[in-house]
């Protein structure tokens, strides 16, 4: 069943399990938004085969604007999650960019500790050796070491939500 989240009316490409349209509140001309038809307010509640067939459409959009625009470059924004996006829906946005186009999607970067890099890089990796996608993840009780291991990493998250 087809959402109504976003309204596509300038829409430009259908399949059976995405669509794609103009934005109608665009930063850049020809902003383009990639979605799924079906109701998916995040990336990681979507079917892998939905998925790849979203950002494979993605990929079909940006390149037919650089060959029929003169476009420079893009910047491909994923919308997922409630903070970043005025609708509960997962999107791709494709926005076009030109020389001195006025757009400043930069931001500063806070520098951080390298104690900080080091146990953020150990957290995600322990974290992804742990991910099995075919079997549920399982509670283990923990040792004295790994709620120490644990209680650090929850002082980073910590670290990392209060930085601007």
């Amino acid at each position: 069943m087809k959402c109504n989240c976003f309204n596509d009316k300038y829409s430009i490409y259908e399949d059976d399990k995405c669509i794609a349209f103009v934005a109608d509140n665009a930063i850049t001309p020809a902003q383009i938004i990639i979605a799924p038809k079906e109701h998916y307010p995040i990336i990681e509640l979507m079917p892998d085969d939905l998925l790849a067939n979203c950002f494979n459409v993605a990929n079909d959009m940006s390149k037919k604007l650089f060959e029929r625009t003169k476009i420079q470059g893009t910047n491909i924004i994923i919308h997922n999650g409630f903070p970043s996006q005025d609708k509960a829906h997962f999107s791709i946005n494709i926005i076009p960019r030109r020389e001195n186009d006025g757009l400043n999607l930069e931001w500063s970067a806070n520098e951080a500790k390298q104690e900080d890099l080091n146990d953020s890089a150990l957290f995600i990796k322990d974290a992804l050796e742990k991910i099995d996608a075919k079997k549920p993840v399982v509670i283990e009780e923990k040792t004295p070491e790994e709620g120490e291991a644990e209680k650090k990493i929850d002082e980073f998250l910590d670290k990392i939500r209060r930085m601007p």
